[in-house]
């Protein structure tokens, strides 16, 4: 664990990403460290020239591996730099505090490669971390390694780096958060408009029909005067007639026997 007076006002979170995994996952993780009130950048490991590898001082790194156990494309020639440093001096990142997130799968052979020899390499410069290294298996669920990892992180982040402030960081947080509270209102705002819109449209096309009330029970009426037309009860006509016709009606009817032929 980094020494107590060890606390950088800058933190660094690289990727190594081939497929896009580890690249989204460590942005989500840079834009949360962000709305925490943390000092963050957010690069690609092959990007090291451009943010100063080299003079960092806390770093995240989340990197997957690919092929046989190879890093990758994205960050081929930082590993090239830092084998290099690595061999030229043996306290080369000394300075350095470190965690690392590795991706990988079970079902491959050199599982997790990369961050295994990421993890190796530093160490052999000098560099220690300051939070335990996570191993994801994308054979059993990423997201079982990677969620408490990322939970756990923060404290440990606490330790190392500066941050802007709870109350900075929570006026963030609150801001995003009355933003979606806005669109959750015009929202529902926009469906109760078309509710309205619609509840008019039905009821001007059904304008001038006499709709049941809800619930009012209205009787059902049965006329059995179409069976007058069949010769007998057991000699159907085989002209096809209707035996009774069913309507319902606004008033009760008076029931009423029908007029069979002798």
């Amino acid at each position: 664990m980094p020494s107590s007076d060890f606390v950088d006002s800058h933190v660094a979170f690289l990727y190594a990403s081939q497929t896009g995994n580890a690249e989204s996952i460590c942005y989500n993780i840079y834009e949360t460290a962000v709305q925490r009130g943390f000092n963050a950048t957010y690069n690609v490991l092959d990007d090291y020239a451009k943010f100063g590898f080299s003079e960092l001082r806390t770093i995240v790194f989340v990197v997957s591996t690919t092929g046989d156990g190879d890093p990758p494309d994205n960050s081929a020639r930082f590993w090239r730099i830092l084998r290099k440093a690595t061999r030229s001096d043996k306290h080369a990142y000394a300075h350095l505090r470190y965690a690392i997130l590795g991706l990988g799968d079970t079902n491959y052979s050199n599982f997790c490669n990369t961050a295994q020899r990421l993890d190796k390499q530093l160490e052999e410069a000098g560099a220690r971390t300051f939070y335990k290294k996570g191993l994801a298996d994308d054979a059993t669920g990423m997201e079982e390694v990677v969620e408490p990892w990322i939970d756990g992180l923060w404290a440990a982040l606490s330790q190392v780096a500066k941050c802007k402030g709870d109350s900075d960081a929570a006026k963030t947080v609150e801001a995003e958060k009355d933003v979606e509270v806005e669109k959750d209102v015009e929202e529902a705002a926009e469906a109760l408009a078309e509710l309205n819109v619609e509840a008019a449209d039905n009821a001007t096309s059904t304008e001038g029909s006499v709709e049941p009330a809800p619930h009012e029970v209205q009787p059902l009426v049965l006329d059995f005067r179409p069976m007058a037309q069949t010769s007998s009860i057991t000699n159907v006509a085989r002209v096809t007639a209707p035996v009774c016709t069913a309507t319902y009606e606004d008033t009760p009817v008076e029931p009423h026997s029908p007029d069979f032929p002798p």
